[in-house]
């Protein structure tokens, strides 16, 4: 109960099976265990927030993690996912590009960009990548 990692675990489990309320009750605990300092945590409860429709928090939390750590390619993968969903493809693949500047070596944001110009269609990796 006292561990990141094991709240931030708890609360992926629970988003998967749709229970919001507890998914958001274990990753605000990791949240508040981690000084609100650990970007996969504020990327969590973006996602959380997207898949209840509340995209300015989704919003609010997936630029605190890119505040916390502008380094970490999930944040862009995932604002890329966020704009996308708005049908906003200009911004996604903006973000994509942002994020390829400051880490070019990235396979993940890589294929996002290809997939979001129509060059690919399958983007199952994305989701075997961050389960892993």
């Amino acid at each position: 109960p006292g561990s990141v990692t094991a709240n931030r675990g708890a609360a992926n489990y629970y988003k998967k099976i749709n229970d919001t309320d507890q998914a958001f009750k274990h990753a605000f605990k990791a949240s508040e265990l981690a000084n609100h300092s650990d970007p996969a945590v504020m990327i969590l409860l973006g996602d959380i927030y997207l898949s209840k429709n509340e995209f300015e928090k989704a919003l609010d939390h997936y630029l605190k993690a890119k505040e916390i750590n502008r380094y970490n390619e999930h944040v862009y993968l995932n604002l890329s996912r966020y704009y996308e969903s708005l049908e906003s493809k200009t911004k996604a693949v903006d973000i994509t590009k942002e994020g390829l500047v400051l880490i070019p070596k990235s396979k993940i944001l890589s294929k996002r960009l290809k997939i979001l110009n129509n060059e690919i269609e399958d983007d199952s990796y994305i989701f075997a990548i961050r389960v892993n």
